[in-house]
């Protein structure tokens, strides 16, 4: 009898999981229903960003990402001044918490929040 012998592997973090499947997903596989609930939550996503982007709590954050040696092309919503794209998803998603629509009006309780999963909020959602 041969007794198999599993050799140890490296873990993976959540995000090395996360992109190994985000790097096979396939656009066409995706039902219908996903496609159209992913549409709906980035195209809800955005304008509150946008908004956010307006508040004050949105110029000190800009102004960290601008004072970085790193230069990139990623956009800083609402404004026409590129960052690296790191800086550029911290600004965006800081502007996208500066505005909970959905703690005051129950209809709009589906949208996403943001872009990224929240402790204690179920419906934020990760892309």
């Amino acid at each position: 009898m041969v007794t198999p012998t599993h050799a140890p592997r490296e873990r993976s973090t959540v995000a090395q999981t996360f992109g190994r499947f985000r790097a096979g997903l396939e656009y066409a596989a995706l039902p219908p229903v996903v496609v159209e609930r992913a549409k709906h939550f980035f195209i809800d996503s955005i304008p509150i960003a946008l908004h956010g982007s307006t508040l004050d709590s949105s110029p000190p954050v800009r102004m960290l990402a601008a004072a970085r040696p790193i230069r990139g092309g990623a956009t800083l919503l609402g404004r026409p001044a590129p960052a690296h794209a790191a800086w550029a998803a911290l600004v965006n998603d800081m502007a996208a918490h500066s505005t909970e629509l959905d703690d005051i009006f129950l209809p709009g309780s589906i949208h996403s929040e943001s872009l990224r999963a929240l402790p204690g909020h179920p419906r934020a959602f990760a892309f």
